[in-house]
């Protein structure tokens, strides 16, 4: 009869542990995805609140301001005044923008992150009409071959005008874009964005990067 009363205790205090172990293998998977997806929404800068508890992301309005002892101010010259109202003209007050986040996958030959990258056209202010456009071809670099193995690699053609003329690509480093734009009326305006990855938790890694580089080749 002791032998059993021992038994109920021992099996009594192993309830809990066991009772433990048995949640962790049950849902460590949902948990550790519920943690990763909470990881990325302050790595892109959104704020994660529970109770009293706060978590804020990476803000790029909390980057410093340039220190104005770094700098002077002088009066403007004619060219640059010209050249700024050309840039306006020249692209009908449209212009190129972006935007990137972190998908939580790698690049298959190496372990580089994967960033979601999105660039569109937008109307500057009530001046710029996207009913103006035809079509927008979008070039990334040679890298970017979607179709084959072409020598400058692949452009990527848009002539929906859905969502801005959006293209969405992927990429694992901050590339250069430059984007063709044709209008209804027969001229056209090469248009360039640098898409960095700003306020993303980006970091640049030479070596890893050149790996990439060079299985794309």
């Amino acid at each position: 009869m002791a032998t059993l009363v021992e038994l109920a205790k021992v099996m009594a205090e192993l309830a809990w542990p066991l009772a433990f172990v048995v949640f962790v293998w049950r849902f460590y998977q949902p948990v550790k995805q519920i943690l990763e997806a909470l990881r990325q929404q302050i790595i892109r800068g959104a704020t994660v609140k529970y109770g009293e508890v706060e978590l804020n992301g990476v803000s790029i309005s909390d980057f410093p301001l340039a220190d104005s002892s770094f700098y002077t101010v002088s009066a403007a010259d004619e060219e640059i005044f010209k050249k700024r109202h050309e840039n306006y003209s020249s692209s009908k007050n449209i212009f190129l923008v972006h935007r990137v986040k972190l998908t939580g996958e790698v690049h298959g030959s190496v372990s580089l992150p994967i960033y979601d990258v999105s660039v569109y056209l937008v109307g500057h202010k009530h001046y710029g009409a996207l009913n103006e456009v035809k079509s927008v071809e979008y070039y990334f670099g040679e890298y970017f071959r979607e179709d084959g193995n072409h020598q400058f690699g692949s452009k990527y053609v848009v002539r929906n005008s859905r969502n801005g003329f959006a293209v969405r690509t992927t990429a694992y480093g901050p590339t250069l874009c430059e984007a063709r734009v044709q209008y209804h009326d027969g001229s056209e305006a090469l248009l360039s964005r640098y898409v960095d990855f700003e306020g993303t938790g980006y970091k640049y890694d030479a070596e890893m990067v050149s790996k990439a580089d060079g299985a794309n080749r």
